[in-house]
């Protein structure tokens, strides 16, 4: 039951959030309600402990609203543990009331209070209750309640594989519980669905905690001084280092040959096939058209632009290159991360190598007497495949969605605007810089030259804010930020560019 001083707090955030379109700040708050600021906080915390709404702590208009909700009741049906198995939970002796858009179905949903540590990297602790859907089948990935020989019950994360269940809880020092086929019972008793934390228990989620506990590969090594952070990792694994809403600029050069590249994401097997012949599996540079190249990508881009969205401030932008064939992939991915796509800009150059060829070795190739070799060879009229000499490169400009208004946002975060007028001119869509020419002292297929990202962090971001590449390669984006007084967070997979990056980074910060 809401006391009538949290109930004043409830429907002072409500009516502003209606009237404005954006939730109120916690200064805001206390200076309408004329109320001290801990004291609103302490209100807040209670509101959101009994469902009435959310708080984002790294937002300064964080408090979601949960309007209209009704509260369900749901059975408590004991303790589970998130460590080694527990016998299996009671009958239910009490219920939990929980807001009803939180669960999709009241009547099928049970909760539990965990016990134990062994899922922490999922952000479930000690004595936070979960929800739990009850069903009796699950997918490979999903957290499940799992019953062991009809007598003890766990939370894990679920894999279904050869002759085996494995139960993999998310800490390291944990063991996954492992289920062979026909030496105990196994049967799911539920999938998780959320969780409701215990918040004098739970234990704080720092980015060093979090850094130490990735799953999958882990951060194989990290350099940080002054204003640079650079990680020799997998995107994926290294994103969860970094803390949500902290970097104002994203700007990479992502890989396009995901076909190409071995399991590492080494581009050494894809400049191989590019030295033989100038081909790629038998076709040109640049000229494999597999239409699931184009959808692996986009999936794959769509977790990285997730994080992306994640790590960036409210109204920061995001610019990605990109080949014209691939770039509504890297848009759809975008969007489909929460991302809105606010143009195409145009990096124009001095050209690349011709792609195209003429089809007479293949004519010549062909088991036919000579003249009508030459028949058709001259029918073809010297026309080659259709790919005209580029000129440009695309780039991908996606904006993460801003709080309140254009002036509102960058009071908050100094973002969400950007800088057009230059001395030379007005910028365009269109970028015009010629290609570096330290290709081969640098040993990297798309390097970028250093006055491009320069101009695009510039136009971007103001002076001592952080941008960040998660596909850092040879640290080219990193240079350019420390020539223009940036900060600079860098992700690179590959060992040499790693080294090549952090050499590169740390020559300028002694000559620069």
């Amino acid at each position: 039951m809401l006391t009538d001083k949290k109930k004043e707090v409830l429907d002072f955030v409500t009516k502003y959030a209606r009237r404005r379109g954006y939730s109120p700040s916690i200064p805001e708050i206390a200076a309408g309600l004329k109320r001290a600021v801990g004291t609103v906080h302490e209100h807040l915390q209670n509101l959101e402990d009994a469902g009435y709404l959310q708080l984002n702590k790294n937002q300064r208009r964080g408090v979601q609203i949960f309007e209209a909700t009704s509260m369900v009741q749901i059975p408590l049906l004991g303790t589970i543990v998130a460590g080694q198995p527990l016998t299996l939970f009671d009958t239910p002796t009490e219920t939990i009331a929980v807001p009803a858009n939180r669960i999709p179905n009241a009547g099928n949903v049970y909760a539990l209070r965990v016990q134990g540590e062994s899922m922490v990297e999922e952000n479930i602790n000690d004595s936070d209750i979960i929800l739990v859907r009850h069903q009796s089948v699950a997918e490979n990935g999903q957290k499940v309640v799992a019953l062991i020989d009809n007598y003890d019950t766990t939370l894990k994360t679920y894999y279904k594989e050869r002759n085996q269940i494995r139960l993999q809880p998310a800490n390291k020092n944990f063991e996954p519980i492992i289920v062979k086929w026909g030496k105990k019972d196994f049967a799911i008793q539920g999938v998780f669905v959320d969780v409701i934390r215990n918040k004098k228990s739970a234990p704080a989620i720092t980015p060093e905690r979090v850094a130490e506990k990735t799953s999958g590969k882990k951060i194989v090594d990290k350099k940080t001084w002054r204003n640079v952070s650079i990680y020799l990792a997998d995107c994926l694994d290294a994103f969860k280092s970094i803390d949500t809403n902290s970097v104002d600029f994203i700007a990479t050069d992502p890989p396009y040959f995901l076909d190409g590249m071995d399991n590492e994401w080494s581009d050494a097997k894809l400049k191989q096939k590019s030295a033989r012949a100038g081909a790629i599996q038998g076709l040109p540079v640049g000229m494999k058209f597999d239409p699931e190249q184009g959808k692996k990508l986009e999936k794959f881009f769509t977790k990285v632009f997730h994080e992306a969205l994640r790590v960036l401030k409210p109204g920061g932008f995001m610019i990605s290159f990109s080949q014209g064939r691939l770039f509504h992939r890297l848009a759809l991915a975008a969007e489909n991360a929460g991302f809105e796509i606010r143009d195409m800009l145009i990096w124009e150059h001095n050209g690349g190598q011709g792609k195209a060829f003429t089809q007479n070795h293949f004519v010549k190739k062909m088991k036919i007497p000579a003249h009508e070799k030459e028949q058709i060879i001259k029918s073809l009229e010297n026309r080659k495949t259709p790919q005209l000499r580029p000129k440009f490169e695309a780039i991908l400009l996606a904006h993460k969605p801003k709080e309140g208004t254009f002036v509102e946002n960058w009071l908050t975060w100094r973002t969400g605007l950007i800088q057009t007028d230059f001395p030379e001119s007005q910028q365009t869509t269109v970028l015009n810089y010629k290609k570096p020419n330290s290709r081969k002292l640098i040993d990297h297929m798309t390097i970028k030259p250093i006055d491009l990202m320069e101009r695009l962090i510039e136009i971007f971001t103001s002076p001592k804010q952080t941008v960040f590449d998660p596909f850092m390669g040879s640290g080219t984006t990193g240079v350019a930020a420390l020539r223009k007084n940036r900060k600079f967070i860098g992700f690179e997979i590959e060992k040499k560019y790693f080294a090549i990056a952090e050499k590169r980074l740390k020559n300028y910060e002694k000559t620069g």
